[in-house]
């Protein structure tokens, strides 16, 4: 419409009623390897710690990552929790 009509963008966004905003948006990459690279790190060193445990270790290491960010690299690895199965009685 813009390059059509000869019309400003700023006028062209009103007409159709969407946000000059959506039209201006340019989408950041992700940057996930420094994550990736502490969460492998730590997965290596202690294979039985589950999400929680190595976001704390994380934190305590200095990374300012929320655990959104860090649950969702975590997920996107499949490092699910490695639970230790219950010790059953056996069946009398």
């Amino acid at each position: 419409m813009v390059q059509e009509h000869g019309v400003s963008q700023r006028q062209a966004c009103k007409t159709v009623s969407l946000p000059r905003s959506n039209v201006q948006y340019k989408r950041k990459p992700k940057q996930d390897e420094p994550v990736i690279d502490q969460l492998k790190e730590l997965v290596d060193k202690h294979p039985a710690i589950g999400f929680w445990q190595s976001y704390y270790r994380i934190r305590r290491k200095g990374f300012n990552w929320n655990h959104k960010k860090v649950y969702r690299v975590y997920t996107e690895l499949k490092l699910d929790i490695r639970r230790r199965y219950k010790k059953r009685r056996p069946q009398e």
